[in-house]
């Protein structure tokens, strides 16, 4: 969903909204909100095409917990096929879906031995955000949600939010192990 209209006419009870259109779902502080990234989301906001720096697929995580959305979707973790699933690809071989797709758009895994999936960087990368999330959901529990905030944000020069967020791995790293010696206080 990407017209806050339909949500705002009764159209929509609970949106999902693409997160390059969320900012008038966050304005109107719109309950129970989904968030999610997949093709036409290649600008700016989070993504995890394997054309884009891995910052972009992280953030999310901090994204999702700064605005308090309550889920996150996205459609591909193991299609291998052409557009319309016309004809099976070798995702090894072809990432693109047929150039249907950005690269990575349409799976997080590749298949492996004996059915298996072997993860993609950007599924661990993934992984790593929702970490993140969770960490940070537990030290809103000792500090508040406020404080949590406050220390994403005590070294960036703008606020985060779904345009405009850090970029470096420097960055990651060192918001990860203070959280992480935060925690450590109060467990």
């Amino acid at each position: 969903m990407s017209d806050y209209s339909f949500y705002e006419s009764g159209i929509i009870e609970r949106p999902a909204c693409a997160n390059d259109h969320i900012e008038p779902f966050l304005d109107h502080k719109i309950p129970h909100l989904w968030s999610y990234y997949c093709t036409a989301q290649c600008v700016d906001v989070a993504n995890r095409f394997m054309a884009m720096p891995s910052a972009r697929n992280r953030v999310y995580g901090l994204q999702v917990y700064k605005y308090g959305i309550e889920g996150i979707l996205h459609w591909g973790f193991n299609f291998y096929n052409s557009a319309f699933s016309l004809r099976h690809l070798n995702p090894y071989e072809v990432t693109d879906c047929d150039g249907s797709f950005p690269s990575g758009d349409a799976f997080l895994v590749y298949p492996g031995p004996d059915g298996v999936p072997e993860e993609s960087i950007r599924l661990m990368v993934l992984y790593e955000a929702i970490q993140d999330h969770r960490a940070l959901k537990l030290l809103e529990q000792y500090i508040g949600k406020e404080a949590v905030i406050e220390l994403l944000e005590e070294d960036l020069s703008e606020p985060i939010t779904f345009r405009s967020y850090p970029k470096s791995n420097a960055y990651f790293m060192g918001v990860k192990n203070k959280i992480n010696r935060m925690i450590k206080k109060y467990i």
